[in-house]
Formats: C-alpha cells, structure tokens, sequence
C-alpha cells in the first residue's frame, strides 16, 4: 500500500493543462482474478489513447504521456504489491501513481485538471485514522478506515528503542571506571557505571524520551499535516511521554491501552474503530445540523448552481459530496455561471469533482459519502461560511 497525503492532493490539484489523464481502478489482491489487473489497465490505456487522439493530441505527444503507465504493464514486481485500488495521473512531463485500500470505481477523465474526488476519504475525517502502536521493542504506524487497518512501511522513524539510539551515546551521563587489568583476567572486577546524582530509573526515562522524540518527529514528518486523528497504543507510561513530546494534530485523548504486540491486527482494528468512529461521527452530525438550522437563511445549500461558486469563492465551510456520483458540465469563474448537461461531452468536467477541489483549497471539511446520507437528498450539499 502507498500513503496518500495531503501534499500529494495538493500537488495533483496545483496541476493545471490540458490533456490530464486520470485513472482510476479496482484491483484484486489475490486469487485467479489478479490475472484482470494487467488487462483492466492495458485496456483503460488504450481508451485513453483513442481519446486524447480525438481531442486532438499528436500521436507522439499521447505515446509520451501514456508511456510511464505502459511500462508498469511489464513491471511484475509492481503488480505483486497491489492493494486494493489503483490510481494513476499522467501528463506531458508527470507521472504519479498510487495503490489504495479502497476498491474504487473504474474511471477515466481527460480534462484540464486531475480528477480528485475518489481520493478525499484518505485526507478527510469519514472514519479514516492513524493507529501508532508503542513499544521499547517495536513501533508500527497504520492507517486504518471503517474495514481494514494496514501498515505504513517508512524510513521516516525508528522501528524500536535499540534503533532509534543505535547512534547515539546511552550513557554519556555516566563516567566508566574499571581496573587496569583486562577484564578477562580471573579475579577481574567487572565494570563499574556512576552517575552524577542521576537516578537509573531517570537515565531509563531519558532514554525512553529521547527515543520517542525522535517517533514522534518522523510521524510529523510522514503525516503531518493530516486532517485524520492519530490514535495510540501501547501500555501507559509510553503513552504518557509520547504525549508529551507529540506534535501532530489532531491526536486522541483516548488510546488503545496495553502492550499492542499481544493484539492481533483485527483486534487493534475493532478497537481503534470503537474510539475513533463515535469522534468523527459527532464532527459529521455537527455538520449536518448546521446544514439543516442554516437552509432557511440561504447559508446552506444543495444546489450546485450556489455551491460552486460558493466555492470558488473559498466560502464553503462544509462539503458533503455522493461518492460514485458524477455531474457533467462547466463553470465560467468570470461570470459565476453553472452550466449543467445531461450528458458527458468533450470539453466538459465533474462539477462534483471541481467542487471538492474548490473546498479543499480553502480548507473546508469534506464529507464523500454514500448518496443516501448527503443531507437534503441530493448528491451535494454544503454550508456557507457567509
């Protein structure tokens, strides 16, 4: 599985040209089935090529872009590591792909900009998380949703205590004294360590500190500016000193408690999901109802035609957006005028998706949800700043 963080949201949404290819597919991790990953691929690849050519593009300007892509076609490393999902961008000059836990719908856009929507779960709060689990012996981050919990494999932190201060000088507090004689000498005394009025039990804390310092500033570093709550795990005096030396935000007052290495993966799962899930739900249902107390005053909306340029204009607070729904169109950001078609035609984008992106810029919550729990019983709904 590869992370996807919010740098890499925004640097899919700073690109802006003509002929960007998104794509987007399901992928099976196991059984006969792996064989259709390939094909599916090969086969968006070649709808690709037929309609970057119909739009106008060089034959050798389309080989160009699709090219990164063809040759993970025969790349067999790359399809034994797959997750869930696959999603890749290509341009002129760029290239970035990315395997998800998320099994998304197959999808190709061409357009003026990366389509984004499929990817705000990984970003948002709709019950997706960071479990850190702590021990002196080992320390794992995952990233967890509401069915699976997986690893994140970094070079970001140290995997453990002996790890993170294999470099360091343990005990350059202490003065070593030892006679003369080696100590492989019979009768030999064995090393002495004095400290300078520290206690062991403090030299042990000092230790344990500094090794999570430096945990802690290889998360900040891995996900730092994440809207997901980062939850812990581990017996509690590490919780207690990793909470102080913590600084990512949001991280949970509440916490997995007990040594994470006699838990198996799906029992840390349910119990991070019981913590996290009531968290995030009551930020969602805050949300709903200042939709629903804001509708009367025009400070919500479910209509497209106000969101958008809402939107634009950076003044959604709060974006709920139906997940697999797609609604063809364009917006003139001039004019502030909506056009909406009933059918998909060149030149056209998601205004679902150009929403999403619009409010993310402006750092306003989204919610990409099932159709059924868009508030106002469309497949868009937002709150107004002002």
């Amino acid at each position: 599985m590869d992370i996807f963080l919010m740098e890499d949201l925004k640097e899919l949404i700073q690109r802006r040209e003509g002929g960007l290819v998104s794509i987007y597919l399901p992928m099976y991790r196991a059984g006969a089935e792996v064989q259709q990953n390939r094909i599916r691929l090969k086969n968006t690849l070649n709808k690709a090529e037929e309609e970057l050519l119909g739009i106008g593009r060089l034959r050798t300007k389309v080989d160009m872009i699709l090219q990164p892509a063809v040759e993970l076609l025969h790349d067999n490393v790359f399809w034994n590591q797959q997750s869930d999902g696959l999603a890749l961008f290509l341009s002129d000059e760029w290239f970035r792909y990315y395997r998800l836990p998320e099994t998304f719908e197959e999808i190709l856009v061409i357009a003026d900009r990366f389509h984004i929507k499929p990817l705000i779960p990984f970003i948002s709060n709709d019950l997706r998380f960071f479990l850190l689990t702590l021990s002196l012996a080992e320390v794992r981050l995952y990233q967890g949703d509401r069915y699976r919990l997986e690893g994140i494999d970094s070079d970001e932190f140290p995997e453990s205590m002996d790890e993170a201060l294999r470099f360091d000088d343990p005990e350059r507090e202490l003065q070593f004294h030892t006679q003369t004689d080696s100590p492989v000498v019979p009768g030999a005394r064995p090393a002495e360590f004095h400290g300078h009025g520290v206690s062991g039990e403090n030299r042990k804390k000092d230790r344990i500190e500094r090794y999570l310092q430096k945990v802690a500033q290889g998360v900040y570093g891995l996900i730092g500016d994440q809207a997901a709550p980062l939850l812990l795990a581990g017996v509690d005096y590490l919780l207690a000193i990793y909470r102080e030396v913590n600084n990512y935000n949001p991280l949970l007052r509440e916490a997995v408690v007990g040594s994470p290495e006699r838990k198996s993966s799906q029992e840390l799962h349910e119990e991070a999901k019981n913590i996290v899930a009531p968290v995030i739900l009551q930020e969602r249902e805050r949300l709903v109802s200042q939709y629903h107390a804001l509708r009367d005053v025009d400070k919500a909306s479910e209509s497209l035609a106000k969101i958008i340029p809402a939107a634009h204009q950076g003044r959604v607070k709060g974006l709920f957006v139906a997940k697999d729904q797609e609604v063809w169109g364009n917006f003139d950001p001039e004019s502030l005028k909506v056009r909406i078609s009933v059918e998909r035609d060149v030149g056209m984008e998601d205004l679902l998706d150009l929403v999403v992106a619009h409010t993310f810029i402006y750092g306003g919550e989204i919610y990409v949800v099932s159709e059924d729990e868009v508030p106002g019983g469309g497949v868009v709904s937002a709150v107004f700043r002002y």
